[in-house]
């Protein structure tokens, strides 16, 4: 995600080695590009999920939106059970009520 847009060699290589760092769980095409991501060994937040946005990896040190994936799955089950579901899990919400 990014690696087309890179203007330069080293923003290429700042993309890769973010991307080493974590791994995507969900990317929604509806909004900015807002992804929810698995940090994995070499990120300060290694077991926990991360929501950011793809336009701006670089720029970002993204505290977790929960601290295990774990966590992240029970956080989005009780989002799924609120009449309007609140930022950021109404990204994913609204993902999968469009599919």
């Amino acid at each position: 995600m990014r690696l087309e847009s890179a203007e330069t060699a080293e923003e290429r290589d700042r993309t890769i080695a973010y991307w080493d760092c974590y791994f995507p769980l969900v990317l929604t095409v509806h909004s900015d590009y807002d992804y929810f991501a698995l940090a994995l060994d070499g990120s300060p937040f290694a077991g926990g999920v991360v929501h950011g946005c793809a336009f701006t990896i670089d720029e970002e040190q993204l505290p977790p939106e929960a601290p295990s994936f774990a966590a992240f799955i029970d956080g989005l089950l009780l989002a799924t059970q609120e009449p309007k579901a609140e930022w950021p899990w109404d990204l994913i919400l609204q993902t999968w009520a469009a599919s």
